[in-house]
């Protein structure tokens, strides 16, 4: 029965290649070798903790993956960015023999490469520690498309819902994939003409197997492990009545300024895309549904009309899971979801590419205009580091000649974030880019523990309080340069950057 599993004769080329090309991918962002977002904290405290942000398998796969270790956490990157890729592109390579059948390895490796490339990925893949779970989270929806058919339909419902709650207790963001994966399954049963019937009973197990998995995860959640309060803020959903319903308005309004924002750097490419897209929707509909479809008028109309509707509820019935939530996280890392878009539109390139094989070099050239965009991200994350660093560094030779001095046991930091040359220039021209670095100073809380991974001293973390704020406008600083200000108040030092 598991026979299916094994991946035979062109379809180990797809999966070699596919491998290869997402390692070459992300060689920029291995080699730039970056403490992004939490993992500065992780890798100065040693902490697990995913648990506390109901992820709890994350913490059991990492003490698994790092021999057992339960005191403090092993940094074993880069192994689990390229074991996560491994992974994906084995789940894709799967997805890829039940439904790309009858396109080529090469066209199939394209096709599946569109999943790595998308730039929303790109804050995903950053991640030294987080990245194998999340990579993990969204092959598991690819992989739960690519069930062969010898399951029953009981058996697809139980196997479903326990991989959803899986998703869930690895990285909430990717069941997004699997809502926009069902989308494609509605559209694939059209265009094959499939009893509506079918394509209905299908809709309804993705979304009983998300339920029952949701409800799992919830159980989960609330008798085995304890949510902090930031995880608790963030996953509430918002409120059944006016008021939540302007918060939802709001929340789309915030994913699509994010979105939007990538669109001034691929404003070419995605009006090409767009065309392709456009053209290619219309003469598969055409040859799958008017040509060779032999039904009634009204049937190729419901059909052409479902698919239709399909492409434009996509993305919002897709980011539902994100957008229904009271306090979401507007960053590119929560839209890993659009991953299942992206591999769509490789898709409609590829069938053109079987009527016009120049739109091959049109592939091509798209897939090299994303390496250059992953390169040109990671040179820039890296110059903010060696920015940041170099001001971290001295504020911490600061701290040590005052603390000889002044004593103190707290540490707070305020102010504007410090960006270097590289990060403003990219931010003019792609704003995208500068939403997905993340500045380890601009965080009070990363950047306390940025601050620590220099200074050894014995400090906690503390918050500039108002009464701390009155201080600083009334009172000399202790050090004064062109980045920072230091102020020392109740043995709390306060490190407060400037513009």
């Amino acid at each position: 029965m598991l026979n299916w599993l094994k991946i035979k004769g062109e379809d180990q080329k797809v999966m070699k290649w596919m491998t290869f090309a997402s390692i070459i991918y992300v060689l920029p962002l291995m080699i730039c070798n970056v403490y992004f977002n939490d993992d500065v904290a992780r890798s100065i405290r040693g902490y697990y903790a995913w648990e506390n942000n109901g992820r709890p398998l994350a913490t059991v796969i990492m003490k698994f993956v790092t021999g057992g270790h339960s005191i403090s956490i092993v940094d074993g990157s880069p192994f689990y960015l390229i074991l996560g890729l491994v992974i994906l592109a084995y789940t894709c390579t799967l997805f890829a023999r039940k439904h790309l059948s009858t396109f080529s390895w090469i066209s199939k490796s394209m096709v599946m490469m569109f999943v790595v490339i998308c730039p929303f990925l790109l804050e995903n893949l950053s991640f030294k520690y987080d990245v194998l779970f999340m990579l993990l989270s969204l092959s598991i929806a690819y992989f739960l498309y690519a069930f062969d058919e010898q399951f029953s339909r009981i058996g697809r419902l139980i196997i479903s819902s326990l991989f959803i709650c899986v998703i869930f207790c690895f990285y909430q963001g990717s069941i997004c994939a699997y809502i926009i994966l069902a989308v494609f399954e509605c559209i694939e049963g059209l265009l094959h003409n499939d009893q509506v019937k079918t394509v209905i009973t299908r809709v309804i197990e993705r979304i009983a197997s998300l339920g029952i998995g949701a409800i799992l995860y919830e159980l989960i959640i609330t008798y085995i492990v304890h949510l902090d309060a930031y995880s608790r803020d963030h996953s509430g959903l918002v409120s059944l009545n006016v008021q939540g319903l302007q918060h939802f308005m709001n929340n789309i309004i915030g994913y699509k300024h994010l979105i939007e924002s990538i669109i001034p750097y691929f404003k070419v490419t995605l009006i090409i895309l767009l065309i392709a897209c456009i053209v290619s929707i219309i003469t598969v509909m055409y040859k799958k549904i008017w040509a060779e479809q032999k039904v009634t008028i009204i049937r190729k109309f419901v059909n052409t009309l479902g698919i239709l509707l399909c492409v434009l509820l996509m993305i919002p019935v897709g980011l539902l899971p994100v957008t229904a939530l009271k306090y979401p996280v507007f960053c590119p890392r929560t839209l890993i979801g659009l991953t299942a878009v992206s591999m769509m539109i490789g898709m409609a390139l590829a069938y053109l590419a079987k009527k016009k094989r120049v739109i091959h070099i049109l592939t091509v050239c798209i897939l090299i205009f994303a390496f250059t965009f992953s390169a040109s991200y990671a040179n820039t994350l890296k110059a903010q580091k060696d920015y940041e660093e170099e001001i971290a560094q001295n504020v911490a030779y600061d701290l040590s000649k005052i603390s000889v001095k002044q004593p103190f046991n707290r540490l707070a930091v305020g102010g504007k974030k410090p960006k270097s040359r590289q990060f403003i220039m990219m931010d003019k021209q792609c704003h995208f880019i500068a939403r997905t670095i993340f500045i380890y100073l601009n965080s009070p809380w990363i950047g306390q523990y940025y601050i620590m991974h220099f200074y050894n001293g014995n400090v906690k973390k503390a918050v500039i309080s108002p009464s701390d704020e009155d201080y600083i406008k009334t009172h000399t600083c202790q050090v004064k340069n062109e980045n920072y200000k230091i102020y020392i108040h109740h043995k709390k030092v306060m490190i407060i950057f400037k513009k």
